[in-house]
């Protein structure tokens, strides 16, 4: 059962989805619509001022894009396992697979096919500006990649360049996978791990499996976001706050072994995630009223994976207008946030704020 405690904890965990959506926006900001820093201020630093010099640092800050998914699929684990946890804890199991399914299939799919329209509308839309622009005629938006996309198989190519869209099929994945494990996890929590760790193991060893690609190594780190949940309610003789050890000891070994494979670094760097977010839980909780990222959080599946299209769009136009080159600057990339999370917020409004809304009249 929930303490007042425990509520007061856990809205941090908005907050932490707000801001992990807001870096990944400003990473693929950076990426997109400024020269590289090895092509750009390594080649020419006279082609930036003191104040580009200051941004360029700044925003260097934002490169860790791809551990910010990892930490995603860490709060997605926690969440997902946290009530079926504590009720596991307390020999209260009410866990229905029919209504869990249907609200994954509520959660995910009406963001899903409006990013799908919006990404193949803002390349129809830049089509139509620059006859030349190739992207509507080639195999990204085949009868094909949309069917694999729909129903979101793992290792199948992306609908259009919406890249993010990988990770929500690994997410799609973990959902129906979850109701399996849970049912090894009334059995012995040990006995849960077997398939991740197998598919962790099959994927060290490049054994590809069809279809599912890298999700077999994913998988495993998701599933350390339902191990903190249950460490989180008290099921195991391991407090909580301990969690917060994996954070310095994985960053250790990380730069111990700077050169170690992605599937491994990923695996180092989810430790550090549960590291983080029992840190969150247990000491940062408190300030999680003055931080007010967790409007973000409201919305951060959206933006999360609208944002790629809308900056893609951005950029063929600053392509378009000049002269096919990337500025050197970061202005571009500072203000393409600022169009774009507007526009986000819109589209949320649209694609999950009424999902939303019937939930909450449901509950009461």
């Amino acid at each position: 059962m929930k303490t007042t405690n425990n509520i007061v904890q856990l809205k941090i965990l908005d907050t932490i989805r707000g801001g992990a959506a807001l870096y990944v926006l400003v990473h693929h900001a950076r990426l997109l619509l400024t020269v590289p820093y090895y092509k750009g201020y390594l080649r020419h630093p006279e082609k930036y001022n003191l104040l580009d010099k200051l941004m360029m640092y700044g925003f260097s800050a934002f490169k860790f894009g791809h551990e910010a998914v990892i930490l995603f699929f860490i709060l997605s684990g926690f969440v997902i396992h946290l009530k079926q946890a504590g009720e596991l804890t307390s020999n209260n199991s009410s866990f229905s697979t029919k209504k869990y399914l249907l609200k994954r299939i509520l959660r995910i799919y009406p963001v899903l096919i409006i990013s799908m329209v919006l990404t193949f509308s803002l390349d129809l839309l830049w089509n139509y500006i620059d006859c030349h622009n190739p992207l509507i005629n080639s195999s990204h938006y085949s009868v094909e990649t949309f069917l694999f996309n729909l129903f979101l198989i793992p290792d199948a190519p992306i609908f259009g360049p919406n890249y993010p869209m990988w990770s929500l099929k690994h997410e799609w994945f973990f959902y129906l996978l979850y109701p399996l494990l849970y049912f090894f996890t009334q059995k012995n929590l040990l006995l849960s791990l077997v398939i991740p760790v197998f598919g962790f193991i099959a994927h060290l060893i490049q054994i590809k499996i069809p279809l599912l690609g890298e999700v077999t190594h994913t998988t495993l780190i998701w599933w350390f976001g339902a191990l903190a949940a249950e460490v989180y309610t008290g099921r195991y003789r391991l407090k909580f706050e301990n969690l917060i050890y994996l954070m310095p000891s994985s960053v250790i070994v990380l730069f111990i072994f700077n050169e170690l494979r992605p599937s491994v670094h990923d695996l180092l760097w989810g430790f550090f995630c549960m590291g983080f977010l029992s840190f969150a839980i247990a000491r940062l909780a408190r300030f999680s009223g003055f931080i007010k990222l967790d409007l973000f959080g409201r919305f951060s599946f959206t933006i999360y994976l609208m944002h790629f299209p809308i900056l893609i769009f951005i950029q063929n136009i600053i392509l378009k207008y000049n002269n096919s080159i990337l500025p050197y600057h970061l202005w571009y990339a500072f203000a393409s946030c600022f169009i774009a999370i507007p526009i986000l917020y819109l589209l949320y409004l649209l694609a999950e704020y009424p999902i939303y809304k019937v939930k909450e009249k449901n509950s009461h």
